[in-house]
């Protein structure tokens, strides 16, 4: 049982609407740990069963306009994964699916994918900034459905039109290789996609596109048009790091930029033996 007064020091009084989805995570700071509770439409979930073995589900559609529950779809918005038929991505939650579930050679080899909605990974739509949320969603953490390692095996290397749109409040925390992909590679495509307000932290390479893009075979080239970084802050922790504003290392590979740009980028806790760049690192 909690007692007190409203005013009193230490006592703060919270309605409902205050204790439900993201809001119950930036008013109940400690239930900021994904590891005891998870994010629901509702009151916060106790995650007894984290790794996606019990009761609780680690699913969800999403919602157009929401922010990531911090689950996966099952499903996309429509699409077979064609040129003339690509999947249709309309929530953060079809978003991870891709992520999770395409970012090996194999599995996203010839496949098409278009962002039809901007997409807030994180609730930073009033613009604060990603760092001062008290209460931040880590995209490529495991829950209940493995993100790939980056390698050559695995590396997303399918095509993705952004269609203009926009991935606001990516926040990457403690991963080898961070980024929406771990790893693109040398047959990849990304055109028409813009990142806003940006953190990568405790990386060995980071961008916000991908940590790495990895060389799939000779002569071939990523192709990178039209896509942009607003607002990012990459601060990497791991000797020789790589950081980019899109790509934090290019490995043994070539990629095309063509009409992209970095603004407002910084770049912080990387050591003499690292390489920080606008768009790529190294």
């Amino acid at each position: 049982t909690v007692t007190g007064v409203e005013g009193e020091t230490g006592v703060i009084t919270l309605t409902a609407d205050k204790m439900q989805g993201a809001a119950a995570l930036s008013n109940m700071p400690g239930l900021n740990k994904y590891e005891a509770y998870i994010v629901s439409d509702s009151f916060p979930l106790l995650n007894i069963f984290h790794g996606g073995k019990g009761a609780i589900s680690f699913t969800d559609e999403g919602v157009k306009g929401r922010v990531w529950s911090g689950k996966l779809a099952t499903k996309f918005a429509g699409g077979t994964g064609t040129e003339a038929d690509p999947y249709l991505i309309e929530t953060p939650e079809q978003l991870y699916k891709m992520v999770a579930e395409y970012s090996t050679y194999e599995a996203s080899n010839g496949k098409f994918f278009k962002i039809t909605e901007d997409l807030y990974l994180n609730d930073v739509k009033d613009g604060t900034p990603l760092a001062d949320l008290a209460y931040k969603n880590n995209w490529l953490k495991n829950y209940g459905s493995e993100v790939p390692t980056a390698s050559k095996a695995n590396a997303f290397n399918g095509t993705l039109n952004g269609d203009n749109h926009t991935i606001y409040g990516l926040y990457v925390e403690d991963a080898a290789s961070g980024g929406l992909f771990p790893a693109i590679s040398s047959y990849t495509v990304v055109k028409n996609l813009a990142f806003n307000n940006v953190l990568i932290t405790g990386s060995g390479a980071g961008g916000a596109l991908a940590g790495q893009a990895i060389y799939r075979a000779w002569q071939s080239a990523a192709a990178i048009n039209g896509c942009s970084v607003v607002n990012a802050t990459i601060g990497l922790n791991a000797d020789k790091e790589f950081a980019g504003g899109l790509i934090g290392n290019i490995n043994d590979c070539s990629v095309i930029f063509t009409n992209c740009y970095a603004y407002d980028l910084s770049i912080s806790n990387w050591d003499s033996k690292g390489t920080p760049g606008g768009l790529v690192g190294s």
